[in-house]
């Protein structure tokens, strides 16, 4: 008696799709005369289908050679980190936030390496990783009201009408107490998010001076490096306002208030320590370069062109009568007016 056997059954042979697809595009791209329904019935299959294929190939390349059905999610190896852990990574509450992969996984007791972290948080967390945090100074409530109208006023202006005669100046000062900016781990788009915002500390010991323009259509062919020769002074302390005493007029009570006004430091003689200059070094050194920009670009393209400052006390834009003001009312500059 024979042993039990499993009944012969005839297999259907049905070959792949990769396959099929493979011999179809073969077939196709070295065809001379033939049409795709043609083709299609020589390897059975519809000619919708052949169709179908042809415009997966153009529009997906080689991964239309593959098989195109979904893949299941509940397939497959379940991921080393949850989402709950990659958002708790990404939470201000997190205190390694500005720390290398390597460190937040040893301290969290993460169970992947840096790459799998890396790829986690780029394809689950909407492209996060670790950016530089913006560094900004603490604005007031009236720098942040003057903030938004200059944007309202400006926000319709365009690149040719406007902005392209702007000549956009600054100085920027080096300092070597200065901290460096931080990477910090965050969702792309959210680099300007309240908790992803470092402050500036307070500069200590500035020692070298950069001054420079640019503009839409050019820009200076050099930096402006400069130094004020004179000793900075530490600005001398200003006295406090008198109080009237009992045993006094109002008269007497004025004039010592006339006196206290007049022994006053001077504000703009006074050669403060760190990033400051006065307004007369910067009417000498640097004003003058960027007058000479503007005019030449007047010549050259035969249209205003507006000055931009800084709202820096040497640049003369707080007052009407200094140096500074001066120099640019007798060269015809006008100055853009925008807050700090």
């Amino acid at each position: 008696m024979s042993a039990p056997a499993t009944p012969h059954k005839a297999l259907e042979h049905k070959e792949a799709d990769t396959v099929k697809k493979s011999r179809f595009f073969e077939a196709f791209d070295a065809r001379t005369s033939q049409s795709i329904r043609s083709i299609a019935v020589q390897h059975g299959i519809s000619e919708r289908t052949a169709t179908y294929w042809l415009n997966q190939r153009q529009n997906q390349g080689s991964p239309a050679y593959r098989r195109s059905r979904k893949l299941s999610k509940r397939l497959g190896r379940q991921p080393k980190l949850t989402d709950e852990q990659l958002q708790h990574l990404l939470s201000p509450s997190n205190p390694v936030r500005n720390q290398h992969y390597a460190h937040q996984i040893e301290h969290f007791g993460l169970s992947c390496g840096i790459r799998t972290l890396q790829t986690a948080l780029r394809d689950r967390a909407n492209h996060a990783g670790r950016y530089k945090s913006v560094r900004i100074k603490q604005l007031s409530s009236s720098n942040k009201e003057k903030r938004k109208l200059y944007g309202k006023e400006h926000q319709e202006k365009t690149i040719e009408k406007f902005w392209a005669n702007i000549y956009f100046t600054d100085e920027a000062h080096i300092d070597p107490s200065e901290v460096f900016q931080q990477y910090i781990l965050r969702e792309e788009g959210t680099r300007y998010e309240p908790e992803n915002i470092q402050e500036l500390p307070e500069k200590k010991g500035t020692k070298l001076h950069i001054a420079t323009w640019i503009n839409w259509q050019q820009k200076a062919e050099r930096l402006e490096f400069y130094n004020d020769e004179n000793d900075h002074l530490e600005p001398p302390k200003r006295p406090s306002r008198p109080r009237r005493s009992r045993y006094e007029t109002e008269e007497q009570f004025q004039q010592r208030i006339v006196s206290w006004e007049a022994n006053l430091p001077h504000e703009v003689e006074t050669k403060p320590k760190g990033n400051s200059m006065t307004q007369k070094y910067y009417t000498e050194r640097l004003l003058p370069v960027y007058i000479k920009a503007i005019q030449e670009a007047r010549i050259a393209y035969g249209q205003d062109i507006i000055l931009q400052e800084d709202n820096d006390p040497s640049h003369g834009t707080k007052s009407e009568l200094n140096v500074a003001k001066q120099l640019k009312d007798s060269n015809w500059i006008t100055v853009l007016i925008h807050p700090a």
